[in-house]
């Protein structure tokens, strides 16, 4: 989807709500490409725009019930970081780092280290 993002013109509502509503699919696979492209997705969009839209989004990946999900988070997390300003990523995403440090899972861990 970001490949086309930039692109889309009048579309960009109907491609963000796309998106929404494919985070929560039950099938793992999907679940996964989204935590993967949600952070290169960030960077092509109006920051406003993401913090409104897709930060619920990126939120609740990194609760996802399964492991690749979260572990996969982590790049998202960090190119997500570079688009945001100072006090955005104290107030949205340190709180999610300190979560994931914490998680219950070693891979995520690992991912961090």
């Amino acid at each position: 989807m970001s490949a086309v993002y930039d692109k889309s013109g009048l579309h960009k509502d109907t491609l963000r709500k796309k998106f929404q509503d494919l985070s929560t699919e039950e099938t793992p696979m999907i679940r996964r490409a989204i935590a993967t492209s949600i952070g290169i997705l960030s960077s092509k969009m109006n920051i406003d725009y993401f913090m409104a839209d897709l930060m619920p989004v990126f939120k609740s990946m990194a609760n996802d019930d399964q492991d690749g999900v979260r572990v996969l988070i982590i790049d998202s997390l960090i190119e997500i970081s570079k688009n945001l300003s100072k006090e955005a990523n104290k107030s949205s995403m340190i709180p999610i780092l300190i979560q994931l440090t914490r998680d219950r899972a070693w891979q995520v861990r690992k991912k961090l280290s």
